[in-house]
């Protein structure tokens, strides 16, 4: 479906997490991509994801637009049970994993 796939490095994230300590409310309210309801979580989401990435030494990380339930729920979908279920039928989860480009059985 030509999704969007995204990339960021520590020293990026740095500079972003720095940018969101000094920025105002309604600077961050303009942040392509970020909901203006959820401006007061970006800067303690960057502070927490750089303290993750730093501790465990990960040089990049690759995300995509979405929700963190929604990625959690795909994660362990994959892990578990894409390939193994003979079937998906809950209307939800294949609405789900047909968004993200994955073939459901019918």
């Amino acid at each position: 479906k030509g999704k969007q796939q995204l990339r960021i490095s520590v020293r990026p994230l740095r500079e972003l997490v720095a940018w969101l300590a000094e920025s105002s409310a309604p600077d961050r309210t303009r942040l392509p991509g970020l909901d203006p309801r959820r401006e007061d979580l970006a800067l303690a989401t960057a502070v927490t994801l750089l303290a993750c990435m730093e501790m465990c030494k990960i040089a990049s990380i690759r995300y995509e637009p979405g929700s963190l339930r929604e990625g959690i729920v795909m994660d362990y979908l994959i892990r578990h049970h894409l390939g193994r279920t003979p079937r998906v039928t809950h209307p939800v989860i294949t609405q789900l994993l047909e968004a993200n480009g994955y073939a459901v059985p019918r």
